[in-house]
């Protein structure tokens, strides 16, 4: 039988960035990308912070990457799920 692949999900990092830029709440990252031009409800952030943002727009992505001072391979990465055989 052919071996199935995982499924690969994206993840965002931005909660270890939060730490190691020293941005210590979701409300002071909010205030960060609103100075930089980007306007984002704090529930909006909160799912992107815990990952469970579905959608993300390239404003977002660009505001976190001024605000964060990161590059897009700090900012995301993947993790491989097994995908689930049938018996």
């Amino acid at each position: 039988a052919p071996e199935t692949m995982p499924n690969r999900y994206v993840v965002l990092h931005v909660r270890t960035l939060m730490a190691s830029r020293n941005v210590r709440s979701v409300a002071a990252l909010q205030r960060l990308l609103i100075a930089a031009g980007v306007d984002i409800s704090n529930q909006q952030l909160n799912r992107i912070v815990d990952n469970r943002a579905t959608l993300l727009n390239m404003t977002v992505i660009n505001g976190l990457l001024k605000v964060l001072q990161c590059s897009v391979y700090e900012l995301f990465g993947e993790i491989a799920v097994p995908a689930k055989t049938s018996n």
